[in-house]
C-alpha cells in the first residue's frame, strides 16, 4: 500500500547512489531482498548511467516545517 492505494506488481524502484553500496545494502541478511524473496518475489539490480525520476504527486503540504530559502 502506497499513499493509501494498493498496488500490484511488478514494481520498479529507481535509486541514486553508488551501485556497489546499494547492491550490498539490498542483500543484507533479513533485508529488502530477503523480505521480497520470502513473499515469493525476486530483486534484480540493474546499473544505469542515467536515471530519470519524475514526480508522482504534487508538493506535500508542510505541517511542521517551512522552507529555508
Amino acid at each position: 500500500v502506497v499513499g493509501g492505494r494498493s498496488l500490484s506488481g511488478p514494481y520498479t524502484i529507481t535509486v541514486i547512489g553508488d551501485p556497489t553500496t546499494m547492491e550490498t545494502a539490498l542483500k543484507i541478511p533479513g533485508g529488502v531482498a530477503a523480505t521480497v524473496a520470502g513473499d515469493g518475489g525476486n530483486v534484480i539490480v540493474e546499473e544505469r548511467e542515467v536515471a530519470e525520476v519524475s514526480a508522482l504527486h504534487g508538493p506535500m503540504k508542510l505541517e511542521h516545517a517551512r522552507p529555508v530559502s
